[in-house]
């Protein structure tokens, strides 16, 4: 799958990898680019913000939070949607103390 592909896959909730078996998220630059790894190593995304339609930084830490490693107990809040999903996500990316 292309670059431009995968990015815009991700981007819209399309990628089909389980979040159990993702291994690490991170970004590196410049330019900024989001990066999966799978535990077994295989990197399914990378995307640069150019093609992911947002700040890979605020991404990363919103997938570290509910999705594979921090709280993936909170994954429903973002099933569900609405207010909730976006207030918990603003949430997620409020600096600390602010």
């Amino acid at each position: 799958m292309a670059r431009s592909t995968a990015c815009r896959a991700f981007a819209r909730g399309d990628v089909d990898r389980p979040w159990d078996l993702v291994g690490e998220v991170t970004v590196t630059g410049p330019p900024a680019t989001l990066s999966l790894t799978m535990v077994d190593g295989y990197v399914p995304v990378t995307c640069s913000m150019r093609y992911l339609g947002a700040d890979p930084h605020q991404v990363a830490a919103t997938v570290r939070f509910f999705f594979f490693r921090d709280h993936p107990e909170e994954r429903g809040v973002l099933e569900t949607g609405g207010e909730a999903a976006l207030n918990r996500a603003a949430d997620v990316l409020r600096p600390v103390g602010g």
